[in-house]
């Protein structure tokens, strides 16, 4: 993501840095769109993040195109 995560906002402008950081020990899926690191080209990302022992840990896969 980053320097600064918090103010990370994907192409729609929505703040997936917000909504990482707020993250519980619930956890919560995100889908947001993000540059693919292999293709270069926007792609539609989801990912799972979850806050544990004051972490937040996160995994994640773009769609295929």
């Amino acid at each position: 993501m980053g320097a600064d995560n918090l103010t990370f906002t994907d192409f729609s402008g929505y703040e997936v840095g917000k909504i990482v950081a707020t993250t519980t020990e619930q956890g919560q899926w995100l889908t947001h769109q993000n540059i693919h690191p292999e293709t270069g080209e926007e792609a539609r990302k989801h990912a799972w993040v979850i806050r544990y022992d004051g972490l937040i840990f996160g995994s994640g896969w773009y769609e295929e195109q």
